[in-house]
C-alpha cells in the first residue's frame, strides 16, 4: 500500500505482544527472516483466517456488552464508579462502549501529563490518584488487569471496590 514494502520487524512482549515494522518506499525484495517468522507464526495460530478474526470480534463485542451492562447496573443502583488507568487500551474500550461521565465519573492515572485532560473521545476527566481517593467511589474499574497487585497494595482503602475490566 502506498508503494511501501516491509523490510524487517521487531517483536516486544508488550500488551500481549507488539510488533514494530520497518518499511521503505520501493521494491526491496522479500522481507527478512524476522518478518517471515512472524507471518508463519500468525498463520500457524490461524489468525489469518477470517473465521478466527470474526471470533475475536465476537469476543470483543461480548466484553463491551458485559462492561456496559455492569456500568449501567451500578448507575441504576446509585453507585459511583471511577476508573484507574488512562491507558490506550482503556481509550479503545471507552470509545467502543460509548462510556461517558454518567457511567464513569473520572479515570485516575498516576501520570501527571494525563491529569487535567479527558479520555479521548469522551467527557470523562482524568484525575490524580489522590482525587480518586478523595471521591470515595463505590466501585473502581481497573482498566489494566495486570496492575491489580500494585493498586491493591498502594490503595488499601479501596479494598473490595475493584472491578477488573475483562473479568
Amino acid at each position: 500500500v502506498a508503494g511501501m514494502r516491509i523490510v524487517t520487524a521487531w517483536e516486544f512482549d508488550l500488551y500481549g505482544g507488539t510488533v514494530l515494522l520497518a518499511a521503505v518506499h520501493g521494491d526491496v525484495g522479500q522481507p527478512d527472516e524476522t518478518v517471515q517468522h512472524i507471518l508463519a507464526a500468525e498463520d500457524a495460530l490461524g489468525i489469518t483466517d477470517p473465521g478466527v478474526v470474526g471470533g475475536l470480534q465476537r469476543s470483543a463485542d461480548r466484553h463491551i456488552e458485559s462492561l456496559l451492562s455492569w456500568l449501567q447496573e451500578e448507575r441504576a443502583a446509585g453507585r459511583t464508579v471511577l476508573a484507574y488507568g488512562a491507558a490506550s487500551r482503556a481509550v479503545a474500550v471507552f470509545s467502543r462502549a460509548g462510556i461517558d461521565s454518567e457511567l464513569v465519573a473520572a479515570v485516575a492515572d498516576a501520570a501527571p501529563v494525563k491529569q487535567g485532560r479527558r479520555m479521548p473521545g469522551t467527557d470523562v476527566p482524568i484525575v490524580s490518584p489522590d482525587e480518586l481517593l478523595a471521591a470515595k467511589p463505590d466501585r473502581v474499574l481497573l482498566t489494566l488487569p495486570d496492575l491489580l497487585p500494585e493498586v491493591t497494595a498502594r490503595f488499601p482503602e479501596l479494598g473490595g471496590r475493584w472491578k477488573v475490566d475483562g473479568q
